[in-house]
Protein backbone atom coordinates (compact mmCIF):
# COMPACT_ATOMS: atom_id res chain seq x y z
CA UNK A 1 0.00 0.00 0.00
CA UNK A 2 1.11 3.52 -0.87
CA UNK A 3 0.37 6.59 1.12
CA UNK A 4 0.12 10.11 -0.31
CA UNK A 5 2.75 12.56 0.74
CA UNK A 6 1.80 15.41 3.27
CA UNK A 7 3.83 18.53 2.65
CA UNK A 8 5.52 19.41 6.01
CA UNK A 9 5.93 22.92 4.85
CA UNK A 10 1.85 23.24 3.58
CA UNK A 11 0.23 21.62 6.57
CA UNK A 12 0.60 21.95 10.24
CA UNK A 13 0.56 18.18 12.20
CA UNK A 14 -1.22 17.15 15.42
CA UNK A 15 -0.84 14.45 17.63
CA UNK A 16 -3.58 12.16 17.67
CA UNK A 17 -5.32 12.42 21.14
CA UNK A 18 -4.27 9.42 22.50
CA UNK A 19 -0.94 10.00 21.33
CA UNK A 20 2.27 11.22 23.71
CA UNK A 21 5.87 11.57 22.76
CA UNK A 22 8.93 12.60 23.96
CA UNK A 23 12.70 14.19 23.24
CA UNK A 24 15.57 11.46 24.02
CA UNK A 25 19.51 11.86 23.23
CA UNK A 26 18.98 9.93 19.99
CA UNK A 27 15.69 10.95 18.47
CA UNK A 28 11.99 10.60 19.80
CA UNK A 29 9.56 8.25 21.33
CA UNK A 30 5.85 7.86 20.58
CA UNK A 31 3.71 6.49 23.32
CA UNK A 32 0.03 5.08 21.71
CA UNK A 33 -2.08 4.48 24.73
CA UNK A 34 -4.80 2.77 22.24
CA UNK A 35 -2.46 -0.01 21.44
CA UNK A 36 -0.28 -0.15 24.46
CA UNK A 37 2.59 0.64 22.09
CA UNK A 38 5.69 2.83 21.71
CA UNK A 39 6.40 3.40 18.83
CA UNK A 40 10.86 5.16 18.46
CA UNK A 41 12.50 7.19 15.42
CA UNK A 42 16.12 7.54 15.34
CA UNK A 43 17.33 10.26 14.45
CA UNK A 44 19.24 13.73 16.46
CA UNK A 45 17.32 15.73 13.85
CA UNK A 46 14.35 14.12 14.76
CA UNK A 47 14.50 16.05 18.03
CA UNK A 48 13.73 19.16 16.05
CA UNK A 49 10.00 17.78 15.80
CA UNK A 50 7.92 19.51 18.31
CA UNK A 51 7.26 23.20 16.22
CA UNK A 52 5.95 20.84 13.43
CA UNK A 53 3.19 19.76 16.37
CA UNK A 54 2.62 23.61 17.78
CA UNK A 55 0.21 25.53 15.69
CA UNK A 56 1.74 28.58 16.61
CA UNK A 57 4.92 28.60 15.43
CA UNK A 58 6.28 28.86 11.76
CA UNK A 59 9.01 25.97 11.61
CA UNK A 60 9.66 26.76 8.13
CA UNK A 61 10.41 24.09 5.58
CA UNK A 62 11.16 20.79 6.55
CA UNK A 63 14.01 18.88 5.07
CA UNK A 64 13.62 15.72 3.41
CA UNK A 65 13.92 13.47 6.58
CA UNK A 66 11.72 15.22 9.28
CA UNK A 67 9.19 15.09 6.59
CA UNK A 68 9.49 11.44 5.56
CA UNK A 69 9.18 10.91 9.78
CA UNK A 70 6.10 13.18 9.38
CA UNK A 71 4.75 11.37 6.96
CA UNK A 72 5.48 8.10 8.66
CA UNK A 73 3.94 9.17 11.65
CA UNK A 74 0.63 10.37 9.50
CA UNK A 75 0.79 6.64 8.00
CA UNK A 76 1.14 4.86 11.88
CA UNK A 77 -2.10 6.96 12.73
CA UNK A 78 0.15 8.85 15.15
CA UNK A 79 -0.62 11.97 13.62
CA UNK A 80 -3.07 13.98 11.60
CA UNK A 81 -3.12 16.93 9.62
CA UNK A 82 -7.25 17.49 10.77
CA UNK A 83 -7.20 19.77 13.84
CA UNK A 84 -10.42 18.50 14.63
CA UNK A 85 -8.85 14.76 15.28
CA UNK A 86 -5.74 15.94 17.45
CA UNK A 87 -4.48 18.52 19.25
CA UNK A 88 -0.80 20.59 19.41
CA UNK A 89 2.00 18.79 21.25
CA UNK A 90 4.89 19.15 23.50
CA UNK A 91 6.86 16.69 25.46
CA UNK A 92 6.06 16.50 29.28
CA UNK A 93 7.73 19.21 31.49
CA UNK A 94 10.25 16.91 33.41
CA UNK A 95 10.17 18.23 36.95
CA UNK A 96 13.27 16.00 38.37
CA UNK A 97 12.52 14.82 42.30
CA UNK A 98 15.46 15.09 44.28
CA UNK A 99 14.81 12.99 46.99
CA UNK A 100 13.40 9.28 47.40
CA UNK A 101 10.74 9.01 50.07
CA UNK A 102 11.69 5.79 51.15
CA UNK A 103 14.90 8.14 52.59
CA UNK A 104 12.85 9.84 54.27
CA UNK A 105 10.89 7.23 55.51
CA UNK A 106 13.44 4.99 56.88
CA UNK A 107 12.91 4.74 60.36
CA UNK A 108 9.12 5.41 60.57
CA UNK A 109 7.10 2.79 62.27
CA UNK A 110 3.30 3.98 60.93
CA UNK A 111 -0.08 2.15 62.09
CA UNK A 112 -2.20 0.82 59.62
CA UNK A 113 -5.36 0.61 60.38
CA UNK A 114 -8.06 -1.90 58.89
CA UNK A 115 -9.16 0.64 57.05
CA UNK A 116 -5.97 1.66 55.22
CA UNK A 117 -5.59 -2.05 54.62
CA UNK A 118 -8.65 -2.50 52.83
CA UNK A 119 -7.64 0.74 50.72
CA UNK A 120 -4.15 -0.67 50.34
CA UNK A 121 -6.15 -3.99 48.81
CA UNK A 122 -8.71 -2.53 47.15
CA UNK A 123 -6.52 -0.10 45.17
CA UNK A 124 -4.16 -3.50 44.25
CA UNK A 125 -7.49 -4.63 42.71
CA UNK A 126 -8.58 -2.03 40.77
CA UNK A 127 -4.72 -1.08 39.35
CA UNK A 128 -4.93 -5.35 38.95
CA UNK A 129 -8.40 -4.80 36.50
CA UNK A 130 -7.40 -1.66 34.59
CA UNK A 131 -4.31 -3.03 33.75
CA UNK A 132 -5.61 -6.71 32.68
CA UNK A 133 -8.83 -5.97 31.62
CA UNK A 134 -9.01 -2.91 30.46
CA UNK A 135 -6.10 -0.73 28.60
CA UNK A 136 -3.11 1.73 29.57
CA UNK A 137 -5.97 4.18 28.00
CA UNK A 138 -8.04 3.36 30.10
CA UNK A 139 -6.67 3.62 32.90
CA UNK A 140 -4.75 7.17 32.38
CA UNK A 141 -8.07 8.14 31.51
CA UNK A 142 -9.44 7.18 34.79
CA UNK A 143 -7.07 8.86 36.71
CA UNK A 144 -6.67 11.97 34.71
CA UNK A 145 -10.93 12.41 35.09
CA UNK A 146 -10.43 12.20 39.06
CA UNK A 147 -7.58 14.23 39.34
CA UNK A 148 -8.99 16.69 37.31
CA UNK A 149 -12.78 16.73 39.35
CA UNK A 150 -10.75 17.22 42.33
CA UNK A 151 -8.49 19.89 41.03
CA UNK A 152 -12.00 21.59 40.02
CA UNK A 153 -13.31 21.18 44.02
CA UNK A 154 -9.81 22.72 45.52
CA UNK A 155 -6.56 20.03 45.40
CA UNK A 156 -5.71 19.45 48.54
CA UNK A 157 -1.64 19.17 48.94
CA UNK A 158 -0.71 17.07 52.41
CA UNK A 159 2.09 17.62 54.28
CA UNK A 160 5.51 16.19 53.60
CA UNK A 161 4.72 13.74 57.17
CA UNK A 162 1.33 12.65 55.77
CA UNK A 163 2.77 11.70 52.26
CA UNK A 164 5.41 9.65 53.80
CA UNK A 165 3.33 8.15 56.24
CA UNK A 166 0.88 6.67 53.28
CA UNK A 167 3.61 5.91 51.24
CA UNK A 168 5.16 3.81 54.19
CA UNK A 169 2.03 2.33 54.67
CA UNK A 170 1.68 1.15 50.90
CA UNK A 171 5.69 -0.21 51.25
CA UNK A 172 5.40 -2.01 54.40
CA UNK A 173 1.86 -3.92 52.82
CA UNK A 174 3.11 -3.87 49.65
CA UNK A 175 5.22 -7.55 50.12
CA UNK A 176 1.71 -9.29 51.20
CA UNK A 177 0.69 -9.06 47.39
CA UNK A 178 3.39 -8.08 45.27
CA UNK A 179 7.05 -7.68 43.77
CA UNK A 180 7.73 -3.89 43.57
CA UNK A 181 10.65 -4.79 41.27
CA UNK A 182 9.04 -6.75 38.82
CA UNK A 183 5.55 -4.58 37.93
CA UNK A 184 6.62 -0.78 38.14
CA UNK A 185 3.54 -0.09 36.19
CA UNK A 186 1.78 -2.05 38.37
CA UNK A 187 3.51 -0.57 41.47
CA UNK A 188 3.09 3.16 40.00
CA UNK A 189 -1.30 2.51 39.39
CA UNK A 190 -1.68 0.84 42.98
CA UNK A 191 0.50 3.29 44.48
CA UNK A 192 -1.54 6.18 42.72
CA UNK A 193 -5.01 4.39 43.49
CA UNK A 194 -4.29 4.08 47.24
CA UNK A 195 -2.88 7.89 47.10
CA UNK A 196 -6.24 9.06 45.69
CA UNK A 197 -8.52 6.87 48.07
CA UNK A 198 -6.99 8.83 50.53
CA UNK A 199 -7.42 12.26 48.71
CA UNK A 200 -4.34 12.46 47.82
CA UNK A 201 -2.99 13.22 44.10
CA UNK A 202 0.56 12.35 43.18
CA UNK A 203 1.99 12.30 39.21
CA UNK A 204 1.84 9.21 37.60
CA UNK A 205 4.75 9.35 35.36
CA UNK A 206 5.83 7.03 32.48
CA UNK A 207 9.23 7.55 30.98
CA UNK A 208 11.22 5.78 28.83
CA UNK A 209 15.48 5.34 27.57
CA UNK A 210 17.18 4.20 24.66
CA UNK A 211 20.10 2.35 23.64
CA UNK A 212 18.96 0.01 24.50
CA UNK A 213 15.27 0.92 24.88
CA UNK A 214 13.35 0.52 28.48
CA UNK A 215 10.13 1.92 29.65
CA UNK A 216 9.51 2.84 33.38
CA UNK A 217 6.84 4.26 35.67
CA UNK A 218 7.14 5.66 38.74
CA UNK A 219 4.89 8.34 41.19
CA UNK A 220 6.40 11.42 42.30
CA UNK A 221 4.50 14.54 44.02
CA UNK A 222 6.37 17.90 45.43
CA UNK A 223 10.02 16.63 44.58
CA UNK A 224 9.60 13.46 46.30
CA UNK A 225 9.87 10.18 44.07
CA UNK A 226 7.44 7.76 45.99
CA UNK A 227 8.14 4.50 44.41
CA UNK A 228 11.62 4.62 43.24
CA UNK A 229 15.17 7.27 43.67
CA UNK A 230 15.90 10.30 41.75
CA UNK A 231 19.19 8.41 40.25
CA UNK A 232 17.41 5.97 38.76
CA UNK A 233 14.29 7.79 37.38
CA UNK A 234 16.53 10.60 36.09
CA UNK A 235 17.76 8.23 33.69
CA UNK A 236 14.39 8.16 31.71
CA UNK A 237 12.42 11.23 29.46
CA UNK A 238 9.18 11.52 30.73
CA UNK A 239 6.64 10.87 27.42
CA UNK A 240 3.60 10.90 29.87
CA UNK A 241 2.72 12.84 33.26
CA UNK A 242 -0.97 11.85 34.82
Amino acid sequence: MTHTSVSSAARQFYLRDRVHYCETSDGVVFLDLRRGKYIGLGGTELQSIAPYLNASTDPGEASKNIESSLDYLVAQDLLTTDPSQGRDGAPPCRDVPVVAAADLFEHMAPKISIGQALRFLTACARAAFKLRFRSLGNAVATVRRRKLRRSNHGRRVPSEGELLELVSIFVKLRPLVFSDYCKCLFDSLALTEFLAANDVYADWTLGVKTQPFSAHSWVQMTGIVLNDTPERVSAFSPILIV
